[in-house]
């Protein structure tokens, strides 16, 4: 019985060190230039050379684009982030290699927000990390 208890134990040592803890990257919280992470691998960053910002504050819809709509990514939010620490329902459309992506209903954590407008949000159950910008 002693073994059991033992063989039980370290199983569930075992599982508990495995456990990912799905939280932010507080290297993407550095990070000023709006951009789309997931599974965090960077898929689309904002360059001001070639790329362009849109926000539309009625629809609390931010837009992330290159000067051709190539790549992209869309969120649209249910209201326009006021604090950290809110939780907004949404969308996100983005452009990947395999098309067009969406996902909805989409529960968004405000983790910052700065002076300049830059908002960091986070989906943690699709390890989704994504920054806009209200203009």
């Amino acid at each position: 019985m002693r073994k059991l208890y033992i063989i039980l134990a370290a199983a569930l040592l075992v599982f508990c060190g495995c456990s990912e803890t799905n939280e932010v990257d507080s290297e993407f919280l550095k990070d000023e230039t709006p951009c789309l992470k997931i599974d965090g691998n960077v898929i689309h960053q904002y360059n001001p050379l070639t790329w362009q910002l849109g926000y539309k504050a009625s629809d609390a819809e931010f837009r992330v684009h290159n000067d051709t709509m190539s790549d992209y990514y869309v969120v649209e939010l249910n209201s326009v982030p006021q604090k950290t620490g809110e939780t907004i329902t949404g969308n996100l459309i983005w452009t990947s290699e395999k098309g067009v992506n969406r996902l909805n209903d989409l529960d968004f954590k405000v983790e910052k927000i700065n002076g300049n407008g830059v908002v960091w949000l986070w989906q943690s159950k699709e390890n989704i990390a994504v920054s806009v910008q209200i203009l």
